[in-house]
């Protein structure tokens, strides 16, 4: 066994050997190591532990009854919470939730905290499916530019908020140009009608292109500003 560190050995050669011998694939022998079906073994393992990225069985050599299962674990790259963190669990860098906070004893890559978009059980679930890519590009880019995320929330398949840390809440848009959106952020914030007003700011609303909503924290009505 190689690679696992926060998946118990034991456990993964338990399965591996449940699988061996359950008849569940067409073996000449199930004892015949010569013959086991090994990439469905790999799919199966793989499916059944989340935490687990992908597997790769072999012989120590040409002839070698021994076997060695080699994992790959997935990386703890943010935090995914209900809505009421109360409940937190561990997402890869491609938005697959696949443990419980408080069952890894690893280090988080990013500060990110990723809440809305699944529902039910989020174990084994993919965050954002098909646009998790681009979050983390705009991310990356308003922290380029001096703007650290905190919390991301998707709200339905077309738009998505970002809350930075120092409580400023951007509303968004999936497929929104990357460059655009901070250019526009740095603008408003930097016109005579907001600058120096930052703290004072509710929200910045930046999915709809050059124009630019927002809002006052106690203001009754939203302004609006267009850029070049």
């Amino acid at each position: 066994m190689q690679g696992a560190k926060e998946t118990r050995p034991e456990l993964i050669r338990t399965y591996f050997e449940k699988q061996l011998f359950s008849g569940a694939y067409q073996f000449i022998s199930p004892t015949n190591i010569f013959f086991f079906a090994g990439a469905d073994i790999e799919r199966a393992i793989a499916a059944y532990f989340p935490r687990i990225n992908s597997v790769k069985i072999s012989r120590d050599a040409l002839l070698s009854q021994a076997v060695t299962v080699a994992v790959e674990e997935r990386g703890a790259f943010a935090r995914w919470c209900t809505l009421q963190a109360d409940e937190c669990f561990a997402m890869d860098k491609t938005g697959f939730i696949f443990a419980p906070i408080g069952s890894t004893t690893e280090s988080f890559q990013s500060a990110y905290v990723f809440s809305g978009d699944v529902l039910g059980p989020p174990i084994g679930k993919t965050y954002a499916r098909g646009r998790f890519i681009g979050i983390l590009a705009l991310l990356d880019r308003l922290g380029q530019a001096g703007f650290q995320s905190e919390n991301i929330f998707a709200a339905n398949e077309q738009d998505f908020s970002v809350r930075l840390f120092d409580g400023l809440l951007l509303r968004l848009s999936y497929g929104g140009d990357v460059e655009g959106v901070v250019k526009n952020l740095e603008l408003v914030l930097a016109s005579d009608a907001l600058k120096g007003k930052r703290s004072a700011i509710d929200y910045v609303d930046l999915r709809f292109g050059n124009r630019v909503y927002y809002k006052l924290k106690g203001a009754s009505a939203e302004g609006k500003l267009e850029s070049e």
